[in-house]
Formats: C-alpha cells, structure tokens, sequence
C-alpha cells in the first residue's frame, strides 16, 4: 500500500472526529477575538502615532531658535503587532532626540500602559499567537496522544500491519495526515483573521509585512507538526490511550503555561542588578557637579558683562531684544557649556547602561531559554517575526542613537552651538530692550522700577506685531528625516531566528526518527 491512501485515511478519521470541531470552533472564535480585539487597539495606536506626526510638525514650524528643538523619533505601529503583540503590543514607539542626554530605549506612545515596559511579559500575551500556542498546539495533541495505542486499543492495529505496508509508512502517514488537518485549522482562523484586520481601514501591510505574514504561517505550521510529532512519539511509547493522554497534558502544561510563568523568575536569580538606583543618582549628581564648577571656571576667566546688557524678553527658550554685547557674550559660554555637556553625555549613558543592562540581559535569556521548550519557542519566534521582543527594541535604540548623531551633525554643520540663533531670532539691526545699558543704574532695573516697567511693557508690544514676523521662522530643511524610525530588516530577523529555528527542525526530526525506530517494535496485542 502506497503512502497516498494511508495519509487519506488518517485524514478523513480526523475530520470525522468530534475532538477536532470542538477544538476547532475554539480556536477560530478565539483567534478571531484576540484580533479583533487588538485591531481595535492597532486603531487607537495609529491614531496617537498620526496625531504625534502632526503636532510634531505643527512644533518644528514654531521653532525660531536652535534652543527650542525638541524631537521626537517615532516608530509606526505595526500591523503584525497585532498577531504577536510581545513587549510592544500594537503600540507605536517614540525616543527623544536630545543634545543632553543620548536616548531610552523606545517607549510606547501616549503612555499606552499595556504596550508595558516589562520585557519579562514576551511570552505570556493574549494573541493569535498566543492562540496557536495553545489552542492549536493542543489540536495537536488530541489529535496524536492515541494515533498508535488508541489503534492498538480499537484493534484496528493488528488489522493494518497485516497489510503489507512497511511500518514507517504508517507513521509517517499518521503525521502527515494529522498535519494536513492542523494546517487546514491554522489555515481557516488566520484566514478569518485577516478579513478582519483588512475590515480595518487603518491596518495596512507593506510588501515585508506580507512576506512576515507568510512566514508566520509557515512559523506555526512547523510548530504544529512539531507538537503532533512529539504526541505521536508518546503514544508509540504507552499502551493506553488513557496514559498517553495523561502524559501529553501534563507535558503540554508544563512546557507550556508553567515554562512560561516559571522562567523569568528563575533567569531573575541568575542576573546581578548593579549598580543600585540611588548609586545611579549619586554617581549622575557627581557629574552635573563638576559640570557647573568647569562652567563656572570658565564664567570667572570670562566675566559677564553688567546685568543690563544681559536684560531680555525671554519666553518659550528663546531671548528677544537683547543688547548685542550681552548676546556675544552668551554665544560664547554657549559654544563652552555645549561642549561641556556632550562630553559628559557618554558619561552618564555608561552609567544608566549600566544599570538597564541587566535587564535587558534578563529578557534576552528568557527568549534564549524559551527555545528548550515548544510552546514558549513559537512565541518567541512568532514574536521576533512580528518585531516585537526585547531585541528589537534594543535594535530600535540604536536607531535613535544614530538619530541623534545625525542630529548632532545637523547642528554642527550650521555652527548652532556659538551661533546667536542658538538663544535668539532676533535681526542683527534689532533694537534692544535696554538701549543704552552704560547709563542704567542697578536700582533701575528691579522689579519695581518704573523704568523697567517700561521697557517691558516696550516688549510686550514688540512680541505683538512680532507674532506676524513669518521671517523669524527657522531654517529646518531636511530635520524630519530625524524623526521617522524604522524598524529591524527581514534579513537581521532571521538571523536572530537561526537558533530556535533549528531547534525546532531538530526535534521535530528527531521525534520522528524515535517514533519510527520505536514502532518498528511495537507489539499490536
């Protein structure tokens, strides 16, 4: 007998069985919850991405000076988030671009608390990977715990081996056969998930995400076939259907659910967390510290000038009818204290890094030590498909590191740091709020004095035809280049895939070659 009819009867036992319309219903209303579920979510996340475009751009028109840029690095949600939400859920992510302080690691949008920073939640999410993981995974099971001993039970067994059929005919066909189903079972709840994720007007896939999707199918296909494999496996080694049973469930469980719940508390006991959060600050204090001694050293060789050539309109970072001595003056120390500040950047980089470096290592050994387990080694995978593990937003920092190259380049090229534009949008020929600061008198320019009042009340009407002056607008060609993330590659994806791919591949041969080998003495009696 040829392998054909045998895959055939396995199959259409198995479409025939009320073990798969039960768990098939379950997993097709489950996965089409959880995404339906998060493409409503997906929708609130694109809304707060598109608004965080819009206000960003509505602030860079604003901007006047170098002083006043703030910019943000965001990262669009992504639609595959959806299916495998892991630590970022279906949340957009945003980083700051700063001159003082080297980026986070992204953070997702408006404070989205279930996109979590809590990298330890990888593998526990509600999804339709999830869904797979476990739904399916335990289709999977049913449908392979009795594929040997539930024949033998039935005596059909006896009857099929008198065939003159080799033995590793039948468990390859048992595998294949309870494969085809699972694939049809996948195939229909991922199908109803995506018309309900093209049911909504903001999901869009690009041509990559395509490719992912397609991928994830084949992802959790092997899986599926990993799992029947292992249930074939322990069937082959039990002579009740009852035992095997027992054993794939408690199997399923704990590899499963209690690897999952289990692992980050243990990884936890094996990473040391140094330095502490107040030697963190103390050590940060010391930094500012000698920051403001080397700034004044430099204040006390280059004295200011008297406090009304200093005299400004100050407001939203930005000075305004200054004299022109006092702003030399400034540009100067500006030049210095910019200097300064960056080299202590790095400084306290190390020592945050320091820090968050044992967390991240927590989250990376989780996903390490998934791979020792099918179920929490899908998720993993599935997730690292969808972009969504602790690796790639470590990968999505790095990105916002050469952001803020960029944007350290972008400023320098224009000289910002000792240029007035730094501090002012004044024109050079501005007249200044104090005119003539030689003939000022330290009593005329408290608070109270009439003279000052003047001249701010001169300022304040000065702010008020200067609201019209579009002129003021700074000079921002090409900045927004600066503030559109992107995300991990296909191919560094895959890369990072390699290990538990392999393992996944491994035991999957490996099941069968004992099943098989296993069979080969196995009495139908």
């Amino acid at each position: 007998m040829s392998l054909g009819p045998l895959v055939r009867k396995e199959l259409l036992a198995h479409l025939l069985s009320r073990r798969l319309s039960l768990a098939l219903i379950f997993a097709v209303i489950l996965g089409v919850l959880t995404t339906l579920v998060g493409s409503l979510e997906y929708s609130e996340r694109v809304r707060d991405y598109e608004d965080a475009v819009r206000q960003q751009r509505e602030a860079l028109s604003r901007v006047t000076v170098y002083g006043q840029l703030d910019l943000l690095l965001l990262f669009p949600p992504q639609p595959l988030s959806v299916l495998c939400r892991g630590i970022s859920e279906a949340a957009g992510l945003t980083a700051g671009i700063w001159v003082a302080w080297r980026p986070f690691p992204p953070a997702p949008l408006g404070g989205y608390a279930g996109a979590g920073g809590d990298a330890m939640r990888t593998l526990v999410q509600v999804d339709f990977a999830a869904a797979v993981g476990l739904v399916l995974s335990f289709l999977a099971v049913a449908l392979g715990f009795d594929g040997i001993c539930g024949e033998r039970e039935r005596g059909t067994l006896r009857q099929l081996l008198a065939c003159p059929v080799p033995r590793g005919r039948i468990v390859l066909a048992k595998w294949i056969g309870g494969w085809l189903v699972l694939w049809l079972s996948l195939a229909l709840a991922m199908g109803l998930g995506l018309v309900v994720l093209q049911a909504n007007p903001a999901v869009h896939f690009a041509a990559e995400d395509w490719v992912r999707l397609i991928l994830l199918l084949g992802l959790s296909c092997a899986f599926l076939a990993q799992v029947h494999a292992f249930s074939l496996m322990v069937s082959v080694f039990t002579r009740r259907s009852s035992t095997a049973l027992a054993l794939c469930l408690f199997a399923w469980l704990t590899g499963g659910v209690g690897y999952a719940s289990v692992l980050p508390s243990l990884v936890r006991y094996g990473v040391r967390e140094e330095p502490t959060y107040e030697e963190i600050w103390t050590r940060i204090e010391e930094i500012s510290a000698r920051y403001l001694e080397d700034l004044a050293a430099w204040e006390a060789a280059n004295p200011a000038p008297p406090p009304a050539y200093l005299q400004v309109w100050e407001q939203d970072r930005r000075m305004r009818y200054g004299h022109p001595v006092g702003y030399a003056w400034r540009q100067r120390r500006n030049a210095h204290s910019q200097a300064l500040l960056l080299a202590s950047v790095d400084e306290r980089q190390a020592i945050w890094s320091a820090h968050l470096a044992p967390l991240a290592r927590e989250a990376r050994l989780v996903d390490a030590a998934a791979i020792l387990s099918p179920l929490t080694n899908y998720q993993v995978l599935a997730c690292r498909l969808a972009r969504t593990t602790v690796d790639d937003r470590l990968a999505l920092q790095q990105v916002a590191e050469q952001r803020r190259r960029d944007f350290l380049a972008f400023l320098q090229e224009r000289d910002a740091f000792a240029d007035r534009r730094w501090l002012t949008d004044d024109p050079v020929d501005q007249e200044p709020m104090i005119p003539h600061p030689e003939q000022v008198t330290p009593g005329m320019l408290m608070p109270d004095a009439p003279y000052l009042r003047e001249r701010l009340q001169w300022a304040q009407e000065q702010e008020r035809r200067a609201a019209d002056q579009t002129w003021r607008a700074l000079d921002l060609a090409g900045i927004e280049r600066l503030t559109a993330g992107t995300y991990t590659p296909l191919a560094r994806t895959l890369s990072r895939m390699i290990p538990g791919l392999a393992v996944l591949v491994l035991t999957t041969g490996l099941a069968l070659v004992v099943t098989l080998w296993r069979f080969q003495r196995y009495d139908p009696q």
